[in-house]
């Protein structure tokens, strides 16, 4: 699963958190490409960080997952980036199957929801990994 975020003007251009489950456990990258230079002109680094969930958050994560039914349409938001917003998808990879869902402006991520849920326990994972940054 990845969840990507495009930004229109912001400290990044871009940044994604790439969840794998395997065998019950699950792994969190994150990484974010910087949208400006540093004061020497030079690009700088992207930041990068990692973890592995505990197993009972692991579980959490992988029964939200599948209660989502984000195989079951309602795939369609926005793309805030002509006016400075945000353009936000998930994109789940099983085995055999592919779904990529737009979560910028979308209801279905907005309102009261297993999806919301979702959208927010990642936000949340994406927030943890910043403040651990690698970079």
């Amino acid at each position: 699963m990845a969840l990507t975020r495009e930004y229109g003007r912001s400290t990044f251009s871009q940044c994604r958190l790439g969840v794998v489950a395997f065998e019950g456990r699950v792994t969190a990258q994150l990484n974010c490409t910087y949208a400006a230079f540093d004061g020497r002109g030079q690009s700088i680094p992207p930041l990068a960080a990692r973890e592995e969930l505990p197993a009972v958050d692991s579980k959490r994560l992988i029964d939200l997952v599948q209660r989502a039914a984000l195989y079951h349409g309602e795939h369609i938001g926005t793309d805030g980036t002509p006016v400075d917003g945000v353009f936000e998808t998930i994109k789940l990879t099983t085995t055999k199957r592919t779904v990529v869902l737009v979560t910028s402006g979308n209801p279905s991520f907005t309102r009261g929801s297993v999806r919301r849920e979702l959208l927010s326990e990642l936000t949340a994972m994406e927030e943890r990994l910043r403040r651990k940054k690698t970079r």
